[in-house]
């Protein structure tokens, strides 16, 4: 891949479900990438306290899941990687791997909010663009507050971003904005069915896995 637009959507995926999917499809439309890459988090530094379900189970089930999307590209780089998995070290990892390519990386209003708390942000606010999708309309002042704050661009002519850093604000209003893992874990732990959440390929191992 030379000179390629690469998103990069990751975490913990416990997990993978049709919103990842959705806000993925919609910033592969609005930017024009060639890829995105779902980087599979082994151990978020955010959620150290909770335990995640089995690091190879979820890889399996995402790649299930991806399985009908040719575009995008499941990532097991974190779990070979010790430690927390922290981004700064994964991009680090990847622009290595791809020295050409114009990375994206994807990413919802509440976890850009907290930004200031990864570590080595800074180096990443240096090297990548930031898809910030927006869930409500009350976050747009809160973003454009941090994004002054930190003193990056916000990007607006996406057919021709050339630069390598900043932000592209998007309002993501989709079918299935509202949904996350923790609900639709909850939602099986007590025996309900929710196909409408989940990808087709990879549902009845989902189902499978998380019932207990």
């Amino acid at each position: 891949m030379n000179n390629k637009r690469i998103g990069i959507l990751g975490g913990s995926f416990d997990p993978v479900h049709l919103g990842h999917i959705e806000l993925a499809t919609k910033a592969k439309e609005v930017l024009q990438l060639d890829k995105v890459i779902f980087m599979l988090a082994a151990r978020p530094p955010h959620k150290l306290q909770r335990k995640l379900h089995c690091q190879q189970e979820r890889f399996n089930i995402l790649k299930l899941a991806l399985s009908a999307y040719p575009d995008f590209l499941p990532s097991d780089l974190e779990l070979k990687m010790e430690g927390p998995s922290f981004t700064y070290r994964t991009i680090s990892a990847l622009k290595k791997d791809y020295p050409q390519e114009q990375f994206f990386f994807l990413i919802g209003a509440e976890s850009f909010l907290q930004i200031r708390s990864w570590k080595n942000y800074h180096s990443l606010l240096a090297e990548l663009i930031f898809f910030v999708a927006l869930r409500r309309k009350s976050q747009l002042v809160k973003v454009q507050r941090l994004v002054e704050q930190l003193n990056i661009d916000i990007l607006s002519d996406l057919k021709c971003i050339r630069c390598s850093s900043g932000v592209v604000i998007f309002d993501y209003q989709g079918r299935f904005s509202d949904i996350s893992s923790s609900l639709i874990r909850k939602k099986l732990k007590n025996g309900q069915d929710c196909p409408e959440l989940l990808p087709a390929e990879a549902y009845e191992k989902i189902k499978e896995v998380y019932k207990h």
